[in-house]
Formats: C-alpha cells, sequence, structure tokens
C-alpha cells in the first residue's frame, strides 16, 4: 500500500523533536516502510527530514523574527503581532494542507491525518482518508457539535474512517458514525528506546507536559509539596498561543523555589532520565485526555502515574499497579503519591510493553488502511 502520511507544518518530523504526535508519525512511518509498504510524510521539510511539503520554513525562526520586528516598530504592533500570527499560521497551514492532498490523490492509495486542523482538505480527497483523533474534550456534545456542524458541511463524513485512542474516545462518536468506520488503536512506543530494566529512584517526582492550565502543573507542585517530595516540572509552552505564558507567570514562576524545579522543554535523551529517576509522574490533566504519551513513557521506565479517573487513564490505569486515581485535591495526589512508592518498577515495564508497542500499533492501523481500501 501507498500511505501518505498527513502531519501539521509548524514542527520538524525528525528524531529531534518530542512532541507526541511527531514521535508518532515517525514509528508509523518506519514500521510501514520496513513492513514493505511505501509511506511518505507531508509536513515541514528543511532538507534533513524525511517529509515532503512546500513548506519549507521554520515557524518559530518566522514568528520569532516577525515578533521581533513588531516589538521594534511600536506597542501596538507589539500587541497585535498574536492574532496576526495566528492568522499568518492558519493560511500556511491550509496552504500545506491543500498541497499534500492534491500529491496524494496523484500518489498514494490512503491519506492518514494527523491533525484536527487538515479534516477540510477530506473534501478535496480522491482516495479514503484515515483521520487519528488526537485531541479531547471535556463536553462531549462540544465534539460532536463540531464534526456535525462544520465537517459534514464539508466532508462526506462515511469517507472517513475514525481512528480514536482509547475506549472512553470512542463514545465521542459512536452516536453519530457507523461502528465500521470507528477503531480504537492505542498509541504505542518503540521500546528499543527505553530502558529495559528499572533504573534507581532519585527521590523526586515529576510533571511532563504542556505548560498549561489544562494539564494543571501547578496542581503537582501543590502536591508534591504536600508529600514533601521534591518535584521536577517539564516542558514548553506556546508563547503565542493565548493563556499560555501568562499561566507560568501566574501559577509557576510564583510556586518555583527550595524543592521545585522548572527544566524547560527537554529532548528525548533527557525526557527518558527524568522520568526513569521519578518516584511517580503526577500528570492532573483537566480535560479528557485522548491519550498522553507521557503516561506510557513513564511507564516504560517503570514509574508509576497519579491521574484523574478519567479520560484515556481508563485504559491505561491499572491501579494499585502501575499508579493511583486522585482527584484535584492536592492532599489526595499527595496520599496517592505515598500510596504509588512500594510499586513493582519492573512488573510496570513489562506491563507496558505488552499493551502499547509500537509494533501493535502499526499493524492495527494496516487493517484500518486494508478496511478502508476495501481489501479487508
Amino acid at each position: 500500500m501507498k500511505i501518505a502520511l498527513l502531519v501539521n507544518s509548524m514542527r520538524r518530523v525528525d528524531e529531534s523533536v518530542t512532541a507526541p504526535h511527531m514521535y508518532i508519525v515517525r514509528e508509523i512511518y518506519k514500521r510501514l516502510n520496513t513492513l514493505g509498504h511505501s509511506a511518505t510524510i507531508h509536513g515541514f521539510n528543511d532538507g534533513e527530514t524525511p517529509a515532503q511539503s512546500v513548506i519549507r520554513s521554520d515557524w518559530r525562526e518566522l514568528s520569532d523574527k516577525l515578533t521581533a520586528a513588531a516589538e521594534a516598530s511600536s506597542p501596538a504592533a507589539a500587541r497585535e503581532m498574536p492574532t496576526i500570527l495566528e492568522r499568518i499560521g492558519l493560511v500556511r497551514e491550509a496552504t500545506h494542507c491543500i498541497k499534500a492532498v492534491q500529491s496524494a490523490n496523484k500518489n498514494a492509495d490512503l491519506i492518514h491525518m494527523h491533525w484536527f486542523g487538515h479534516l477540510f482538505g477530506a473534501c478535496v480527497s480522491e482516495i479514503p482518508v484515515v483521520y487519528s483523533v488526537r485531541h479531547g474534550y471535556n463536553d462531549p456534545d462540544c465534539w460532536l457539535t463540531i464534526k456535525e456542524e462544520i465537517f459534514s458541511q464539508l466532508v462526506d463524513i462515511e469517507k472517513v474512517h475514525w481512528c480514536v485512542l482509547t475506549s472512553p474516545q470512542k463514545k465521542f462518536l459512536s452516536s453519530t458514525t457507523s461502528p465500521d468506520h470507528i477503531h480504537v488503536v492505542p498509541h504505542g512506543l518503540n521500546f528499543d528506546q527505553f530502558p529495559k530494566e528499572p533504573a534507581p529512584k532519585k527521590g523526586y517526582v515529576a510533571f511532563l507536559g504542556r505548560i498549561m492550565r489544562l494539564k494543571a502543573p501547578h496542581l503537582a507542585i501543590d502536591a508534591a509539596r504536600l508529600a514533601n517530595i521534591p518535584i521536577k516540572i517539564a516542558g514548553g509552552m506556546n508563547p503565542v498561543r493565548e493563556g499560555e505564558p501568562d499561566y507560568f507567570k501566574e501559577e509557576i514562576e510564583p510556586r518555583l523555589g527550595p524543592g521545585v524545579e522548572y527544566l524547560g522543554e527537554l529532548g528525548f535523551k533527557e525526557k527518558v532520565e527524568l522520568l526513569q529517576g521519578a518516584l511517580a509522574v503526577i500528570n492532573p490533566f483537566q480535560l479528557e485526555e485522548p491519550f498522553g504519551l507521557v503516561n506510557a513513557e513513564s511507564l516504560a521506565c517503570g514509574t508509576p502515574l497519579v491521574v484523574p479517573k478519567r479520560g484515556s487513564a481508563l485504559d491505561i490505569v491499572i491501579e494499585g499497579e502501575n499508579g493511583f486515581y486522585a482527584d484535584y485535591n492536592p492532599e489526595n495526589m499527595a496520599a496517592a503519591i505515598e500510596r504509588c512508592l512500594p510499586l513493582d518498577s519492573r512488573a510496570i515495564q513489562v506491563d507496558v510493553r505488552e499493551r502499547f508497542s509500537s509494533e501493535t500499533m502499526v499493524d492495527n492501523y494496516v487493517e484500518v488502511y486494508k478496511k478502508a481500501l476495501g481489501r479487508a
């Protein structure tokens, strides 16, 4: 099969980028070609990545350059720049999407989309479309409204095969979509990149993820303090996305100090080292998390989880074996951290390798492709 993988053009697709969706697409790309299929990535291409694209400018460099120019011009121009960047980004991404779909129509059997904003491209696709639903919503009605009131105006919904990551996500689609077009395909990890044996713990807990209100790292900090255990916070933020820099200044910066360390955005090696050394990873996400790759990565390092009982955690956490559920009360999270300490790190690693491997993930996607092409 010839598969076109369409991803957001804002970030590189090479090994230096640890964004979950880019990691997953790289694993799909590599295994599909290993299995004898022909996979092509359509994303940002700077001449050094495996992606094909008309987009050759680095979005972060471009946005930094425009922001600096606006700040040098006037305070008014600087205030307007986030809105201008958002509009430029939308036009840029729409151009990328349409060009990629046009190319796939000529050169591929099927197109596999990995970003919410690309779905409108299905309206010009002449080949079957598979879409991985990587976003979560606090309100299921929100997703159904978007799907029915927007996508249905542009796309033949029955032309799309929807791949969700966990069984709770499936509920967002099942009432309005044919069961034959909904598939549960969890994310998978390349375990060659993770330690085969657990490492000694180093006396801290960790939060790893986007620094944003919906991920709530400030609650992780409060819980760690109540448990009297140091915490390391790692993750980046979008400097032009409304609310993220303000959230850091209002909720994270004031909490930094003895026992609370902010590491910034980490590379893959540094991320694994952080997870390996942690007593537990606290992930108090406040949305219906579609998967949360960091949860599987933590388990791959033998590190248990403290998470709310919602979203993807229902499919990932086996309470008392690889972590514990806790609500958003920092006292309850602190108690869950204490309960994690005696859990067996080696058993945690064995379990996650059985359930969430990249090989299984891609094999499942291949079966979805066959169904979309009528070859199953």
